[in-house]
Order: C-alpha cells, then structure tokens, then sequence
C-alpha cells in the first residue's frame, strides 16, 4: 500500500476545442515571415481495428460511414465539399494532389511492413472543401481512421483553429448520429496507432523565414525551451532559412493549451528574426 501511495495521481487528458480561449495576437500582421500556417489531427472510430490489422470489410465499412456523414455538411459554405475515392482519381489527378501536399502518398516499404497499406488502394480516400484550393482536407483509411487537417496561407493561426474545431465538431455529431463515437481514453486522450498521436493528437505547425535566427548558436536548444520542434523532413530546407516549426507535445494539455504555447513561441521567434535583421546581437541562451 505505501508503494501505490507513492504513486502520481493519473491526470486526465482533457480537451478543449473553444476558438475563443486562444491568443489574439497576431503573429506576422505584415505576412513577412509566416508562410503557411497547417492543423491536423488524427482520429479513430471505437469499434474498427486499427490500421495495421484492420480487414477489408471493417475498412470498406468506416469508407461507407465517412461518405454518409460528409453528405451532412454539403450546404455549409466552410466546410462542405466531396469526398473522392482513390480507385476513381486519374493518375494525373492522384499525382497532381500529392504534389501539392493534399493527398498522403503511396504505402512505402515501412508501412507495407506494418500492415498499413494491405488491400491497397481500397477503402482509402480524401474529403476537399475545394478541389482547387482546399483549406480543409480529410484523408480516409490511411495511417488512421481518419486524420483531419486545416490549412491556410499566412498566420492566421485562430482562423485555421476554428476551422478545424468546427469540422470536428460536424463529424463528432454525424457520427454520434449513427452510433458512432471517437476512439478514447480518460488517461491518454484520443487513441491512434502511433504513441505520437494520443492525448490530443494535433500537431500545430507554421512554415516561417528565420534565415538568420535559424543560423544561430543554440537555435534548437531554444525551441526546446519554447516547447516546439522542427520537423526533421523539412531539413533540406534549412538552407532557404524556412522552417516548419510545430508543437511538441501532444499529450497532457488542451488543445488550446498548445495552440497558445505555439502563438507565444513563434512571437518570440519572429521578434528575435526582426532584432538580427537590425543588426542586433543576441544570445539564445538568455532567452527562456
């Protein structure tokens, strides 16, 4: 009994999803530094296997139940769009979508090996608010059930958060019209197959010029501090000075609770760009 006394109390993952909780501050007013600001979560439906050992059936089923439930928001001028099977893209349309970052790509040797990409391309699809130039995209049946994203050009960070918060909300109540409910824990939040992918499975990110805070001494020592990361398939880019920095938690806050650490980290990081570009020296390790 002492042992267990000794033991932390299990917190609850909690979420909030409210627009009206986050920061209003305005990261890059002038649109100088941010370029592409990009939210996406990831979501699994209670009752289907993930992905790794999900059968054919039970895929082609939770297709059949996302097809039914984007019906739901056709009239809505935000959120309302089609959804397009895989099976039924030409290979201009499928290579032009990955191209432009809005269609996840073909099953490598990784996922191939992890079960991902069985029965490939059945069951799997993309739901587009626009086909042109979707700020809403909804990949189906690929490393989850279901991987929600909300993009915009520039930093209007509040307004691809409420974006998404109110897609997920239109899915949360068409699939509760159906019997149907999100995949989660009282501990660990939201399940999904990679560990990377609980609590609240959201990764914020922004794609913002620091060519001279990113040549810093101590740059990504400084993001740790900030409680952000640098996504490591972006260090091609290191080079043009653009990075694509992103929360690094997921787990043990709200949502909002990282939407704001983002705001406030990316301010101080745009603010220490703006003081090098005058000439200014400064010392990371000060910082935080």
């Amino acid at each position: 009994s002492d042992v267990y006394k000794r033991q932390p109390l299990l917190r609850r993952q909690v979420t909030n999803l409210n627009p009206n909780y986050v920061l209003q501050q305005q990261l890059d007013p002038e649109g100088q530094y941010v370029l592409h600001t990009r939210m996406r979560v990831a979501r699994s439906i209670k009752g289907f296997r993930f992905s790794p050992v999900i059968s054919r059936e039970e895929r082609r089923k939770l297709e059949e139940i996302i097809r039914e439930c984007v019906v739901d928001w056709q009239n809505d001028p935000e959120i309302g769009g089609s959804y397009i099977r895989l099976m039924d893209m030409s290979n201009e349309e499928h290579t032009d979508l990955i191209r432009r970052h809005i269609l996840f790509h073909d099953p490598d040797e990784y996922s191939l090996s992890a079960g991902i990409g069985r029965d490939w391309p059945d069951a799997r699809g993309i739901y587009l608010n626009s086909k042109e130039d979707p700020s809403l995209i909804m990949w189906v049946n690929f490393e989850d059930h279901l991987r929600v994203i909300s993009t915009s050009r520039g930093g209007d960070l509040l307004g691809v958060f409420t974006r998404l918060t109110k897609i997920l909300s239109a899915l949360d109540m068409s699939l509760r019209s159906r019997g149907y409910f999100y995949c989660m824990h009282p501990r660990l939040g939201f399940l999904n197959p990679s560990p990377e992918n609980l609590g609240t499975a959201l990764r914020a990110s922004v794609f913002v010029k620091l060519p001279r805070l990113g040549e810093q001494p101590g740059f990504e020592d400084l993001l740790d501090r900030l409680r952000l990361e640098v996504s490591s398939r972006f260090n091609s880019e290191k080079s043009s000075g653009i990075y694509d920095i992103a929360n690094a938690e997921r787990l043990g806050q709200s949502e909002v609770q990282l939407i704001n650490t983002m705001i406030n980290g990316v301010g101080i990081l745009i603010s220490l760009e703006k003081r090098l570009e005058n000439g200014e020296t400064v010392n990371l390790d000060e910082i935080m």
